[in-house]
């Protein structure tokens, strides 16, 4: 069974932001589609623009990725990971490396990452 983790970021002072709770549920209403089994849950509570630095969650994500403590990484809107086209591609590439491919609760997982990271 493909064991899932999730990851999901409130941009704070964005009123109109998707709660992280919300943002789970999503994930996890994808998982039940698929059948993956939902192992762990990162989020960070931050400016959508800030760095991986400043992102405790999405380090922890890596890490975990990188030791194998799950299969994929699914996450509500594609965009929380990074806004930056050049920091997505390098997590999109940091993840495939150790065999952790991400997926989008819209639409499950992804091959390749889409040149419009908003359409997902």
């Amino acid at each position: 069974m493909v064991r899932a983790a999730f990851y999901a970021l409130h941009a704070s002072g964005n009123h109109e932001a998707i709660s992280i709770e919300d943002q789970f549920r999503l994930c996890e209403d994808r998982a039940a589609q698929e059948g993956w089994q939902v192992v762990d849950y990162y989020g960070d509570t931050s400016s959508a623009n800030s760095s991986i630095i400043l992102r405790p969650g999405l380090r922890l994500l890596l890490e975990d990725a990188r030791a194998g403590h799950f299969d994929i990484v699914v996450t509500a809107v594609l965009s929380d990971m990074s806004c930056d086209r050049s920091d997505m591609a390098s997590l999109f590439d940091r993840l495939r490396v150790a065999s952790r491919p991400i997926g989008a609760a819209s639409v499950g997982e992804l091959s390749d990452l889409p040149m419009d990271l908003g359409a997902i």
